[in-house]
């Protein structure tokens, strides 16, 4: 039996004027850069200068909502259960949000299912 054969698939080129908007990176960078899906130079160099364009979140539906709701439950002492996941950025999230709750004063449940045992995601048993 055999395998279909793999083929790479190799991004498209930065253009010339890409790399020439960046000036000082190796081209190898500006590649992996415009590669990654920063084809704007001003994006990329702000995403080097630890600047990247991040969305405001409040443009997420019923976001001062969910901001309100959390106001409340600290003000009352209500326990809040955070709901983690066990891979890496997961996990990170789930201590980052436990540890920023937590100084609000909240009081709060942090949660991450079992690897083996649970399924994938919210379920009724946790």
């Amino acid at each position: 039996m055999s395998s279909p054969e793999k083929r790479w698939r190799l991004p498209q080129a930065a253009p010339p004027s890409y790399c020439a908007a960046l000036p000082g990176l190796a081209p190898l960078v500006c590649q992996i850069l415009y590669a990654r899906g920063l084809t704007d130079p001003r994006a990329a160099q702000a995403f080097l200068d630890g600047q990247p364009d991040h969305p405001n979140p409040f443009d997420l539906g019923q976001m001062s909502a969910l901001v309100e709701r959390l106001r409340r439950a600290i003000r009352n002492q209500e326990e809040i259960a955070v709901y983690g996941d066990y891979d890496v950025d997961g996990v990170t999230a789930l201590a980052l949000l436990v540890e920023v709750l937590t100084g609000l004063g909240a009081r709060v449940r942090p949660y991450i299912p079992h690897r083996m045992t649970e399924e994938y995601g919210l379920n009724k048993q946790a």
